[in-house]
């Protein structure tokens, strides 16, 4: 969830809707927040779209260095664990609901416009390319680098650095 979600509902009070979406990554660093809605009877629609890590920023990673480290949840055998979102929700006191298809998106959207709790919907989704989003976004490069075709991204990402007009903070 995202707190400015909460902030919102503060704010509008009980009307109108409020709904989020969000990547499995994003609502796993802070699950706590879905605490606080129950805590403060603080009504959102969560949508969760899972693909198993920090999708946007695997892309990132590869797409700027050519490797990712740590973005996908896998386990040692590098299959994809799965986190029961929906239960994961119920546990801090929403409404969990897992909806594996468009028909049981729209249903669980329609449960939890009708309802007065926060409710998670956990959308597991195929993994794929993430098309690119043009939006700036500088990921660190490892400029020490052994492997040289990292090495030969980073020079070009130095390289695509200065052609923008991006300063070094010194």
């Amino acid at each position: 969830m995202r707190s400015a979600a909460l902030g919102i509902r503060l704010h509008e009070g009980p009307d109108p809707e409020v709904f989020v979406i969000v990547g499995d990554g994003s609502l796993l660093m802070a699950p706590a927040e879905l605490l606080t809605a129950v805590q403060a009877d603080l009504k959102a629609t969560v949508v969760v779209i899972d693909n198993a890590g920090y999708g946007s920023i695997d892309a990132l990673a590869q797409d700027s260095v050519g490797v990712s480290v740590g973005n996908r949840f896998v386990d040692g055998g590098g299959h994809d664990l799965w986190v029961d979102i929906a239960q994961l929700a119920t546990a801090f006191g929403c409404a969990g609901v897992l909806a594996e298809d468009a028909t049981a998106l729209a249903r669980a959207l329609d449960a939890a416009r009708a309802g007065t709790e926060t409710t998670v919907i956990h959308c597991p989704v195929a993994d794929g390319e993430i098309p690119p989003s043009g939006a700036f976004w500088d990921l660190g490069l490892p400029e020490t680098a052994a492997d040289a075709a990292v090495r030969a991204r980073v020079t070009a990402g130095i390289e695509r650095r200065r052609a923008s007009g991006q300063r070094p903070f010194v």
